[in-house]
């Protein structure tokens, strides 16, 4: 078979024959000469950028297509939260963000919301985004964030950030655990009301 295949491996570039086989060892061993003789070209600033694009899109539309419980965002956590810094993958990041269950990911959206240095627009998606995460996965971050978004919420002047923002603060509502709490302490009465 090798031989039959010998023209079309020599008429494509880096193309090369495998024999099929369930071994690792004989994978390697076929496979390693091939792959050490690649070379690859450095990768210039706009590749690098367009990838960057391209990565968090892909990210995006896994967070919203809800293909979490096949892709696990986890592990890009913080390339993401670095991510919410560039203006051009900030929005895909947060929605990527949004996805992910875990207090790293609500604290890195709290702080694009309290930035003040961001635009308008990046804090009012960052703020939408920490809604969604805080309904879907509970309040997760700190009482002091939480005093942060709320006197946040009462001092801007952006109508738009503050309708999100009034978004987020209603989505603080007692979670499952405060509810549990305050029902289990409520004292019934042992006489019946008239």
């Amino acid at each position: 078979m090798e031989n039959e295949l010998a023209l079309t491996i020599q008429r494509t570039p880096n193309t090369h024959y495998v024999v099929y086989t369930d071994e690792r060892a004989e994978l390697d061993r076929q496979l390693d000469p091939f792959l050490v003789s690649q070379n690859t070209p450095p990768m210039t600033n706009g590749l690098r950028d367009r990838r960057a694009r391209a990565a968090a899109s892909l990210l995006a539309q896994i967070a919203t297509r809800n293909l979490t419980h096949i892709f696990n965002l986890k592990p890009a956590t913080t390339a993401l939260g670095s991510a919410v810094n560039d203006d051009v993958l900030a929005s895909d990041s947060m929605t990527a963000l949004s996805a992910i269950p875990t207090r790293e990911a609500q604290d890195i959206l709290v702080n694009v919301v309290l930035g003040r240095t961001r635009s308008p627009q990046i804090r009012t998606e960052a703020a939408l985004g920490l809604a969604r995460h805080m309904q879907r996965y509970g309040v997760l971050i700190s009482d002091q964030d939480v005093a942060e978004l709320k006197q946040q919420w009462e001092d801007t002047q952006e109508q738009t950030l503050q309708t999100a923002l009034t978004v987020v603060v209603g989505s603080l509502g007692p979670n499952r655990a405060k509810v549990t709490d305050r029902l289990q302490s409520f004292e019934v009465s042992p006489l019946p009301v008239q």
